[in-house]
């Protein structure tokens, strides 16, 4: 079943993290059949804070437990996920955060 980006809580959030402060911003999201879990399709948008900086874009694929559209604390541990995905890594990733719940 499709799920409006709308509708996924932390869409148009922001994150700060040490490399900046992004934006995120959920342009798909779909339930897995026959699981408690979610699909979801991220671009995370670096800010930027003068017009001489270039924006920066990365891609994050993420299957998420389902209840982190209904539960606040599980919401702030996927945005501490991607913090810290967006930390340790460099380009596009893919994050499994259903082994975590």
């Amino acid at each position: 079943m499709i799920l409006q980006p709308e509708r996924v809580p932390f869409n148009g959030s922001v994150l700060g993290s040490a490399k900046g402060t992004w934006i995120i911003n959920v342009s798909a999201a779909v339930y897995v059949e026959g699981t408690d879990s979610l699909l979801l399709n991220v671009t995370l948008e670096k800010g930027v804070c003068s017009p001489e900086e270039q924006g920066i874009t990365r891609r994050l694929g993420m299957l998420v437990p389902a209840p982190v559209l209904k539960e606040f604390c599980l919401r702030e541990g996927i945005a501490c996920d991607i913090r810290q995905w967006l930390e340790a890594t460099e380009g596009n990733g893919f994050l499994d955060l259903t082994s975590a719940a």
